[in-house]
């Protein structure tokens, strides 16, 4: 058996435990694989193009190296999730030159002006 190359958290997960029946706290890898597969299909939806092997290499590059889940020689670093989605960004954004193609950064700051008009603030 060859464990995962990444972890995620999955001790005290507040969920839902049913339709009506409220939610409480969950722990184990039922709790952790959603967290993992569902930031793969965001990150995925931010940028199609990526290849299975790319996208898994930006999860892993952007992973919390000192923030190890499990313990002893299974401990994998922990998906960071903000880390992975700016990392969707063009490396433009970082070096000042024009209005960047970074489609997390445009979602999220203030970056047209009040005409509409992109780079106008």
């Amino acid at each position: 058996m060859h464990p995962g190359d990444l972890s995620a958290i999955g001790t005290d997960v507040w969920s839902l435990t049913g339709a009506s029946a409220g939610a409480r706290s969950f722990s184990g890898t039922s709790m952790a694989t959603p967290q993992a597969a569902g930031l793969a299909a965001y990150v995925w939806a931010l940028a199609p193009g990526l290849t299975p092997q790319e996208l898994l290499s930006l999860l892993s590059t952007t992973a919390a190296e000192g923030a190890c889940a499990g313990g002893g020689a299974s401990a994998k670093p922990v998906i960071d999730a903000y880390s992975a989605v700016l990392a969707v960004d063009h490396d433009s954004v970082l070096s000042g030159g024009g209005i960047p193609e970074a489609p997390v950064r445009l979602a999220i700051l203030d970056v047209v002006d009040d005409k509409g008009d992109r780079g106008g603030n």
